[in-house]
């Protein structure tokens, strides 16, 4: 966990240095995938069923 956090705490440090706060964080050409609708339900099996007994 301590890894963790000192790793956060430089990356940070290095957005702050490389990436100006004018400056958007994702490129405005991202492309984003249409959003649909959640109706509950799980989604569809596409996996092996688990184990027998």
């Amino acid at each position: 966990m301590l890894v963790t956090v000192a790793n956060d705490h430089f990356l940070d440090q290095w957005r702050h240095i490389h990436q100006p706060q004018n400056e958007p964080i994702t490129p405005a050409d991202t492309t984003r995938a249409p959003v649909e609708p959640f109706d509950g339900t799980p989604p569809a099996g596409q996996s092996r069923p688990p184990p027998g007994p």
